[in-house]
């Protein structure tokens, strides 16, 4: 094992799963009932046992896929919020992301926009401190790059249903988009952190030109066409999955390496 720098460790986008919503997971996304499992739905002795073992001080927990992107509406806010008020005494754990992400929720989450930019902001304001002390510097190097950035958008799939309710919420989640990555962007400027384009890249804006394509009736977007292109989310074996692909990653990282100069 390496040694531990002199500085606490914290593993982001670690993840676990709760019994309650996994109650709700089908086929095969409802687990093995096997040790994996069990590690999972540990947020307690067990997780702190290999914490320490690894030298981790801190895990930031997100919730397992599915999550409760596939919740009814009827349950979902209801159900996740229960959980959550249920996980605010941990130790050594933060984060318990369990965001509901349906159709019925991004509509609000879009008309409620300014409170998330402020909520993105409280928890990237952790970037200020780290940069304003020096630990990110400090744990990573003199000689090691730094670069943040942006992200794509994976609710423009939305417009792929054909209706006046699915494009407009493909539309907005393009203003809501722009509008996380450029607070993004201005918190990392603010400490010289060069930012990636992924946006961009993604060319999430581009509703214009159409495509025509051959697995849907109409033309299509190309901002639509490129998240289908390189992510999984309207492939047939993965579907809703809005995690990049290969070439999705490979387009990520082309975005990364014009940062870095290589």
């Amino acid at each position: 094992m390496m040694k531990k720098p002199n500085c606490p460790i914290i593993a982001i986008e670690e993840h676990y799963w709760d019994r309650e919503l996994a109650k709700h997971f089908t086929g095969p996304e409802a687990g093995r009932g096997n040790e994996t499992d069990e590690r999972l739905y540990d947020l307690g002795a067990l997780r702190i046992k290999e914490m320490d073992e690894a030298g981790i001080d801190v895990q930031v927990l997100s919730h397992g896929a599915p999550s409760s992107q596939k919740l009814p509406i009827e349950i979902a806010a209801t159900l996740t919020n229960t959980i959550a008020a249920g996980n605010t005494a941990l130790d050594r754990i933060g984060g318990l992301d369990l965001t509901a992400v349906n159709f019925a929720n991004t509509v609000r989450a879009l008309d409620d926009l300014g409170s998330q930019l402020m909520l993105v902001d409280s928890r990237l304001g952790l970037i200020e401190q780290t940069s304003t002390n020096a630990a990110l510097r400090d744990a990573a190097g003199s000689d090691v790059p730094i670069v943040g950035g942006t992200i794509y958008d994976p609710f423009l799939p939305y417009w792929l249903q054909g209706t006046d309710e699915g494009r407009d919420i493909a539309e907005r989640s393009v203003a809501a988009i722009v509008g996380i990555n450029g607070l993004e962007a201005s918190i990392y400027g603010a400490f010289g952190i060069p930012v990636a384009d992924v946006e961009g890249a993604f060319q999430t804006t581009m509703f214009t030109p159409v495509v025509p394509v051959d697995w849907y009736p109409v033309a299509v977007p190309l901002n639509v066409v490129r998240v289908c292109q390189w992510t999984w989310i309207c492939s047939a074996t993965h579907p809703g999955d809005f995690h990049p692909n290969a070439e999705g990653y490979g387009v990520i990282a082309a975005a990364y390496r014009a940062e870095l100069g290589f």
